[in-house]
C-alpha cells in the first residue's frame, strides 16, 4: 500500500551518485523526520548524518527536500481504498489476496468522473501517478 516508499528510495540513488552524497544520508534525513527537532533522537541522527564520509550536508538536505516534494505520498489513498473495501470486509471478514489484487487494479484504472481538481477529471489514479494514458479495467483483463 505504501508504494511511494520504494519510489522514494529509488529516487535517492541517482542524485546520491551524481552529487557524491552517500545514499545513507537520505535514509538518515528521512528517519529524522519522525523525531521532534529538540529530541535526543533527532540530535543523534543529526550527529550521525554529519559523520558520514564525503557528505555535503547542505547539498544533501536540499536534494532530499526536492525529492520529497516531488514524490506523491498521502494516506488519503489508503483511506480511500479502506473505505471502498469495508463493505466487502463486513460480509466476509477477510479479503482473499487475488480478490484484493483485482480490487486494486479496478480502483487504480477507474477514471474519475468528477473532482475538485479539474485536471483529474477523466483520468485514473494510475494515469495521474505515471503521467501516461492507461487502459480501462476491462482492457487490462483482456476484454
Amino acid at each position: 500500500m505504501l508504494s511511494f516508499l520504494q519510489r522514494l528510495e529509488n529516487s535517492f540513488a541517482m542524485p546520491a551518485m551524481e552529487k557524491g552524497i552517500p545514499p545513507e544520508a537520505f535514509r538518515i534525513i528521512y528517519a529524522q523526520k519522525a523525531f521532534h527537532p529538540f529530541s535526543r533522537e533527532y540530535i543523534s541522527t543529526e550527529y550521525s548524518l554529519g559523520m558520514l564520509p564525503g557528505n555535503n550536508y547542505m547539498a544533501a538536505r536540499e536534494e532530499f527536500s526536492r525529492i520529497l516534494d516531488s514524490t506523491k505520498r498521502a494516506s488519503s489513498l489508503v483511506e480511500n481504498l479502506n473505505g471502498r473495501i469495508r463493505m466487502y470486509m463486513d460480509l466476509k471478514r477477510t479479503v482473499p489476496e487475488k480478490y484484493f489484487t483485482l480490487l486494486k487494479v479496478y480502483f487504480n484504472t477507474r477514471k474519475y468522473h468528477r473532482s475538485w481538481i479539474p485536471g483529474r477529471v477523466g483520468k485514473s489514479p494510475l494515469e495521474l501517478l505515471t503521467g501516461r494514458n492507461c487502459p480501462e479495467f476491462l482492457e487490462v483483463l483482456g476484454y
